[in-house]
C-alpha cells in the first residue's frame, strides 16, 4: 500500500499561489461589487472582457481550500491555529465596527459591537464560518487521507467530483445542500480533493504545458456555456461547484506546486503569504464592503478596452497592497500583545477540559508516569 511520506519542506510554489489567489479574488470582487462589469454595456467588448477575466478568476476562493488540504494533509493540526484565526476576524471587526460608529455615525450601533465578538456565529464572513466548521473535523480527514493507497484516492476524488460537482451542475439540483459552494461541505470535499492531489503527487506527473492547457480549456469552456442562448449566468454551470471551476482550480494547484522559487522569491513570498487571509478579511468587512467598495469604479466601463483591463488590474493592486500594508502592522500588534502564545494557552486549556471530559491523560501526563524522574 502507497502510504503517506510526511516532510516539512515548504513548498514556495503553492504559498505563491497563496498570494495569486486573493488577487483573483479581488479582481472578481471588484468587478462584480465594486461595479466594473454592471457599468458596461452588454454586447460590448468591455463587457465581454468582464465576463472572460470574471471567469478566469473565480476560482481564486476553491484555490484556497484545495491549499488547506493540500498542506493539511502533511501537517499536524494546532487548535491554536484556529483559535489566531478567530481573533484575526474579531480584531477586524471591532476595529472597523469602532472607526464607522465614530467616523460615519448612523453605520454602526453599539449592539452590533457585541455581534463582532461572535463571528461565526453570526456569520460575518461566509469563507471563515464554513472554514472553522470544517477545522475540527480536520484531524479525522487527514486520518482517512493517510490511510489511503493511490487508487482509493483517485476513487474518493471522482466520488466528490461526480456527486458534489458534476451531478448538481447536469440537474441543476441541489440535493446535498452545497449552496452553489459558500458551505462547509463544499470546503471539506476541496479539502480532501487537495490531500488526494498530495498523495498522488500529481506535480510529478501531468507537464506545465498540459497544465496550462486544461487551465485555459476549463475557462473558455465556462465562458462559452455562460454565454449560450438560454443560459441563466446564475445556474450552476457558473459557481464554485461547477465542474470546470473546480477542475481549473486543481489546474493552478498542481502548477504552483510544481515550481521552483529562488531565493529571492522566497523571501518576497514568505513575506506576502501570511498576509493574504488579512487582505480577505479587511476588504469583505461588511461595513468596509457596502459604504467604500459597492458600487466605486463604475466610471472604469466605459472606456476603451485596455484602459478598461489596466484600471481593474491597478485597482485591484492597490486594494491589496493597502491591505496588505494594514494587516503588517496588524501583525504586529499581534506579537506585541503575544496573541499567537495566548492561542496556545487556549488550545492547551482546552486539550486539557476535553482530556478531562473523555477520561484520558495528555501526552505530558503519560510521560511523567513512564519516567518520573524527569519531573521537575
Amino acid at each position: 500500500m502507497d502510504k503517506l511520506v510526511h516532510s516539512n519542506e515548504r513548498n514556495y510554489g503553492i504559498d505563491l499561489l497563496r498570494i495569486v489567489a486573493i488577487f483573483m479574488i479581488l479582481m472578481l470582487h471588484l468587478n462584480n461589487h465594486a461595479g466594473i462589469m454592471g457599468s458596461t454595456v452588454k454586447g460590448t467588448i468591455n463587457h465581454n472582457i468582464s465576463w472572460f477575466i470574471h471567469i478566469a478568476v473565480y476560482c481564486g476562493a476553491n484555490c484556497y481550500a484545495l491549499i488547506s488540504g493540500y498542506v493539511g494533509v502533511k501537517a499536524k493540526t494546532k487548535y491554536a491555529n484556529i483559535i489566531y484565526l478567530y481573533l484575526q476576524v474579531v480584531f477586524y471587526l471591532l476595529v472597523s465596527g469602532v472607526l464607522f460608529y465614530y467616523l460615519k455615525p448612523g453605520s454602526m450601533e453599539t449592539k452590533y459591537l457585541v455581534e463582532r465578538l461572535m463571528p461565526v456565529h453570526y456569520n460575518y464572513y461566509w469563507y471563515f464560518t464554513a472554514y472553522f466548521g470544517m477545522f475540527f473535523f480536520i484531524p479525522f480527514m487527514n486520518k482517512l487521507l493517510v490511510s489511503l493507497n493511490k487508487k482509493q484516492a483517485k476513487v474518493l476524488v471522482l466520488t466528490i467530483f461526480m456527486l458534489f460537482s458534476l451531478r448538481p451542475a447536469a440537474l441543476l439540483v441541489d440535493r446535498f445542500r452545497l449552496e452553489k459552494g459558500y458551505s462547509l461541505l463544499w470546503l471539506a470535499s476541496l479539502y480532501l480533493i487537495g490531500g488526494c492531489i498530495r498523495i498522488l503527487e500529481l506535480e510529478k506527473k501531468i507537464n506545465k504545458t498540459w497544465l496550462l492547457i486544461i487551465y485555459w480549456g476549463t475557462v473558455l469552456l465556462t465562458y462559452a456555456c455562460n454565454n449560450m442562448e438560454g443560459v441563466n449566468r446564475e445556474s450552476f454551470l457558473f459557481s464554485y461547484t461547477s465542474p470546470t471551476i473546480l477542475i481549473s482550480a486543481c489546474t493552478l494547484v498542481i502548477l504552483f506546486a510544481k515550481l521552483k522559487v529562488k531565493v529571492i522569491g522566497k523571501k518576497l513570498i514568505g513575506f506576502f503569504a501570511p498576509l493574504t487571509f488579512g487582505i480577505y478579511l479587511i476588504h469583505t468587512e461588511p461595513l468596509i464592503w457596502n459604504h467604500i467598495l459597492a458600487g466605486k469604479l463604475t466610471r472604469f466601463g466605459q472606456a476603451p478596452a485596455i484602459p478598461f483591463i489596466l484600471h481593474w488590474v491597478l485597482s485591484a493592486i492597490i486594494l491589496m497592497l493597502v491591505c496588505a500594508i494594514i494587516d503588517y502592522l496588524r501583525l504586529l500588534i499581534f506579537k506585541l500583545l503575544h496573541i499567537k502564545q495566548l492561542a496556545g494557552f487556549f488550545e492547551t486549556l482546552g486539550k486539557g477540559i476535553v482530556l478531562e471530559i473523555i477520561g484520558e491523560k495528555s501526552e505530558e501526563a503519560k510521560e511523567a508516569e513512564l519516567h518520573p524522574e524527569n519531573v521537575a
